[in-house]
């Protein structure tokens, strides 16, 4: 039951960004957790793969997305999303926007339903997770990461690593009154 309801609860605010129609929220699965102060914090990866190529998800762009919509959905769709529990009680639901000329966390009280926005400064423009599958898909067959840096499609993207956003996330718990 644990389960399910931090499954939902995950789900909850990217169904809510959803498409008007027939559509389901996105897939995600859990990729990484960590804890800090009492707190324990799970991400909810949201790959490219089983969204942007699946006509039932809000991410949907088409069966075969070429490059250029890869590239796109890589550097604008939401990458992840976390729980944030306490005691076993799935206390907050944080999603990661990612966007090249702005980044920042949306927090939300789940016991509230309010929302504060947190913005971050990442060098980045991509998440290590969305690095990771985009060359671990090959939907570009010369893509690689390199010391930091997604090489896609003939160009380079600066990637954020996921301790990057363990501290930024780390930060938000322990400075702020939430």
């Amino acid at each position: 039951m644990k389960i399910l309801s931090a499954i939902f609860i995950t789900a909850l605010p990217l169904g809510l960004f959803a498409q008007t129609g027939n559509h389901l929220p996105v897939n995600s699965y859990e990729k990484l957790s960590f804890e800090n102060a009492g707190f324990l914090v799970k991400d909810y990866y949201i790959p490219l793969d089983g969204n942007i190529n699946n006509d039932r998800s809000a991410m949907y762009l088409s069966k075969k997305p070429g490059m250029d919509d890869v590239l796109k959905a890589a550097t604008t769709f939401k990458t992840d999303s976390f729980t944030v529990e306490k005691d076993k009680k799935v206390l907050y639901s944080i999603i990661l926007h990612i966007d090249p000329s702005s980044s920042y966390f949306a927090v939300t009280n789940i016991s509230t339903g309010k929302q504060r926005n947190f913005p971050c400064k990442f060098d980045g423009v991509i998440s290590a997770n969305r690095a990771i599958e985009i060359t671990g898909k090959r939907y570009d067959k010369n893509g690689s990461v390199v010391d930091g840096i997604l090489n896609f499609n003939s160009a380079q993207y600066k990637i954020v690593s996921n301790k990057e956003i363990e501290t930024t996330i780390t930060g938000i718990l322990n400075n702020n009154k939430l």
